[in-house]
């Protein structure tokens, strides 16, 4: 008998990625929702040597006013920036126990290797790698014919099947 067709490769490789991206989801959440960033930004210490530095990077293309404008957006983009790749990770949950779906989850996590590419800038390639390499395995390993029961049952209602009677 024929064993039944098992995604553990690719089962193994999405759960993989995905403890990266709730660890990093996770520390993104504490940084963001916990007023850490708020209180570092606020230090007058690390504030006066962001300024400093972005001065110093840019070129004096900047004022300080502008500058400060940007130091005190850092939060809310932070905040937003958190809140996707919670929405991230949380679809790549749910597509992980969906892997008999094999093109709609290979089409999904096509869609998350990109995303986390675009929003990662290509700093977390030890997530989107797998996501990438596990849509394309969904979309390249079918299962065998013979261990699909519908066709199974449509192939041995067309066969004959010879009687062995007993006297």
């Amino acid at each position: 008998m024929n064993k039944p067709f098992k995604r553990t490769i690719e089962k193994v490789l999405v759960w993989i990625a995905n403890i990266f991206l709730i660890l990093i989801s996770g520390a993104l959440a504490i940084v963001s929702y916990s007023g850490m960033m708020n209180t570092l930004l606020n230090d007058s210490v690390v504030r006066k040597e962001f300024i400093q530095g972005f001065t110093s990077e840019a070129g004096g293309v900047y004022t300080t006013a502008e500058i400060e404008s940007m130091i005190d957006s850092i939060p809310t983009y932070l905040t937003v920036y958190t809140n996707i790749v919670i929405v991230i990770t949380l679809i790549a949950i749910v597509f992980s126990f969906l892997m008999k779906f094999r093109i709609l989850t290979g089409v999904v996590f096509l869609l998350l290797s990109i995303a986390v590419l675009v929003i990662s800038i290509g700093s977390v390639f030890f997530i989107y790698i797998p996501y990438f390499v596990v849509a394309l395995m969904l979309f390249i390993r079918k299962e065998k014919p013979q261990d699909n029961n519908f066709d199974n049952n449509q192939s041995n209602q067309n066969q004959e099947v010879e009687k062995i009677e007993y006297v």
